[in-house]
């Protein structure tokens, strides 16, 4: 039984996408970092907000990389095979942790 042909046909589809996916994580990083920097700089007299931007900070980092994941997702073109289960799966994870980031914040 013989896989690599199979493999690397598969390698070829995917290979590009997580490319690009690797670009659009890196770029969420690099927002989430920017961004935690300047929430924390402007809310250092507020101790109440700055306690909600710690407590969210997990959330907020997870929801960018799905949300860039998810502008990626509707980027590539409809004839990917796999691609309606990844956007369902995306989506569904976007609502967890958008649910998770409000019950941090709340608490």
């Amino acid at each position: 039984m013989d896989f690599s042909p199979r493999l690397s046909s598969l390698l070829a589809e995917w290979l590009p996408t997580l490319g690009l996916a690797l670009v659009a994580a890196l770029l969420a990083e690099l927002g989430f970092r920017l961004g935690r920097r300047v929430f924390l700089r402007a809310t250092r007299s507020a101790p109440m907000a700055a306690g909600t931007g710690v407590a969210v900070q997990a959330p907020v980092r997870f929801l960018l990389y799905l949300g860039a994941i998810h502008l990626l997702w509707q980027r590539l073109p409809e004839e990917v095979p796999w691609l309606p289960g990844a956007e369902r799966l995306t989506t569904l994870l976007l609502i967890f942790t958008f649910t998770w980031l409000l019950a941090r914040a709340v608490h």
